[in-house]
């Protein structure tokens, strides 16, 4: 993907996310740092940040996904190289009132996603029932069935450059 068509579908999800009433009545938001041509998620920190919502970034610890809060900058290399933030750094614990952007390969409308196969998004998603989970990625990757087995964990909303989804998957408003 070349970088300015991945900065310009980036700018568009972050003003569609800014723009959905469920991200407006989040206290944090959790991004993560786009690795292998997955989203770049740069414009929507500078949007939730503009916004006073303090932003939480995701470190692999024992195979499992933990958050700590701090900017973009402040981020290391971490696990397969992907930024992360320092281990010193105070985790906070995803909950109601907070949303979760989560990188995707592919996705489709009922919220069903495939991720890079590690499963440490399924996990946490099994884990933590209250935040808003919202996949992002690019349009040409929203499909007409991504395959779904068991324990894998569906999102709340699906945004890509062109379209906002709310998929239903957990029965609730998203």
């Amino acid at each position: 993907m070349p970088a300015e068509i991945a900065d310009d579908a980036a700018e568009q999800v972050a003003r569609r996310l800014a723009e959905a009433p469920e991200l407006a009545a989040c206290g944090r938001l959790a991004l993560y740092c786009a690795a292998g041509g997955e989203l770049p998620t740069q414009p929507v920190e500078r949007v939730a940040r503009e916004r006073g919502v303090a932003v939480l970034w995701p470190r692999v610890a024992d195979d499992s996904l933990v958050f700590a809060a701090c900017s973009s900058a402040a981020l290391v290399p971490g696990f397969r190289g992907i930024l992360e933030p320092p281990a010193a750094l105070p985790l906070a614990i995803l909950g109601p009132g907070d949303a979760l952007v989560l990188p995707v390969l592919a996705l489709d409308a009922a919220g069903r996603r495939l991720g890079r196969g590690g499963g440490h998004y399924d996990r946490l998603l099994a884990r933590v029932r209250g935040p808003l989970r919202v996949g992002v990625g690019y349009d040409f990757q929203l499909v007409e069935l991504v395959p779904a087995g068991e324990g894998d964990e569906r999102v709340d909303m699906v945004v890509t450059e062109r379209r906002l989804l709310r998929t239903g998957a957990r029965g609730g408003a998203a």
